[in-house]
């Protein structure tokens, strides 16, 4: 589980954004919008472009997609300004990425934004209640909840912030506030004291900290080595199948 999830929000922060830079070459038709941008295509029902003062800023509503090289994006209405390089989304978002073993990672929120020059974007839903959802699918099954995504694409890292919880098959674990780290290989949760609950094959744990790390060890490729380590006012248990329990 642990090692999923970890993979599951780094694919959630750099496969939101609905493109790769702040150039484009677009021809519309009467009901459509089709842009062939280095292999991607855009498409909506309406697209409309407003230029003046030094800028232009495009409009798309109705059905809007973006599919490019195994990633899609879906929202219902988007519009980018050129000069700010701001690309605002709404409405059922929808952000989708296969990778390479046939796994999809898989985003939906009501409100993104991403700035094609600073690489920084935002998820978050309808309003302060209304959660991001993230899902992963492969041979190992991972979902959860967030109120919001922030991440930056430059620096490869990600963050979830309140109310953050996640499931998949061999546990769970939730925490205010999860950091993904890609140049680190590490995801940190921390604030009001994140808990930690596994049930493996080897051994069962549920486990209470001001903070709890994940670190990616080096491994045979294919196959995921992390190291977890929890720190400050540890409270719980790890049990193994010869009854050993360490508190």
């Amino acid at each position: 589980m642990t090692a999923s999830w970890a993979l599951l929000l780094l694919l959630c922060g750099l496969c939101s954004a609905a493109g790769d830079n702040g150039s484009s070459a677009a021809t519309p038709s009467s009901t459509t919008l089709h842009e062939e941008l280095i292999g991607s295509v855009v498409r909506s029902a309406r697209w409309n472009i407003r230029r003046g003062g030094g800028n232009t800023v495009e409009e798309m509503t109705g059905d809007v997609t973006y599919e490019r090289q195994g990633r899609y994006l879906r929202a219902d209405s988007a519009v980018y300004d050129h000069k700010s390089g701001w690309l605002d989304a709404k409405g059922s978002i929808l952000a989708r990425q296969s990778l390479d073993r046939g796994e999809t990672i898989s985003l939906d929120g009501q409100q993104g934004r991403f700035n094609m020059k600073t690489k920084l974007g935002q998820l978050t839903g309808l309003d302060p209640l209304d959660p991001v959802r993230f899902a992963f699918a492969g041979a190992t099954q991972a979902s959860g909840t967030a109120r919001r995504l922030r991440w930056d694409a430059s620096a490869m890292t990600a963050v979830l912030e309140e109310d953050v919880r996640c499931s998949g098959p061999q546990g769970t674990a939730s925490a205010d506030q999860a950091l993904y780290n890609h140049p680190e290989g590490s995801l940190t949760l921390q604030g009001r004291r994140p808990v930690l609950q596994a049930a493996l094959p080897t051994w069962s744990a549920a486990v209470q900290a001001d903070s709890i790390v994940f670190l990616k060890l080096p491994s045979l490729p294919g196959t995921h080595r992390l190291r977890t380590l929890a720190e400050g006012a540890v409270r719980g248990w790890i049990l193994f199948p010869k009854g050993l329990k360490d508190r």
